[in-house]
């Protein structure tokens, strides 16, 4: 599958004076950059335990995210394997799976990172609710459910993961 998208870089910046106006405020601070971020939130439904269908969703989602000049893109949790507690194990994803190549060039040819949901397997064959993060570099950060809702429990456990800053994300600066 080849696709076009816009070549854009990862974020807008300029120079601020101290006595720019940014949504009609004065500035008054000294030098500052604004960035710019194009979010899209993807309000998907997956199809039960079928990552290979969602994977193509998610293309389609990521398509018309980047036509639109998204550089970050967020689907909803579970979103590759859908919310399915009962065949959760059995779809469990790792951050490498092929499966995923596809969402890895979409996130490089968009310039986009897309952050998905599937459930993953620890060295103790517990599962964890997770978001991966695919970045434009292919690089994937991983970030894991730090609260469960009551019955979860019985399904998924928690990690102490880090919050993914938006500079993690993006790779911006030193974090």
């Amino acid at each position: 599958m080849s696709a076009s998208y816009p070549q854009k870089p990862p974020f807008e910046a300029r120079a601020l004076s101290k006595r720019d106006t940014i949504s009609g405020k004065t500035i008054s601070w000294g030098t500052a950059t604004l960035m710019t971020l194009i979010i899209a939130a993807a309000q998907s439904t997956s199809i039960a335990g079928e990552i290979a269908s969602n994977v193509v969703h998610h293309l389609r989602f990521g398509t018309i995210a980047a036509e639109h000049g998204a550089q970050l893109l967020v689907f909803p949790e579970l979103s590759l394997t859908g919310y399915e507690p009962g065949v959760a194990r059995l779809n469990a994803v790792c951050p490498e799976a092929l499966v995923l190549d596809s969402l890895r060039c979409l996130a490089e040819g968009a310039h986009m990172t897309v952050v998905a949901g599937a459930p993953m397997l620890n060295d103790r064959d517990e599962l964890y609710i997770a978001a991966l993060a695919i970045r434009p570099d292919g690089s994937t950060l991983i970030y894991t459910k730090e609260y469960l809702h009551p019955g979860e429990e019985q399904t998924w456990v928690l990690k102490n993961s880090i919050f993914l800053k938006t500079a993690e994300i993006w790779g911006i600066g030193n974090v």
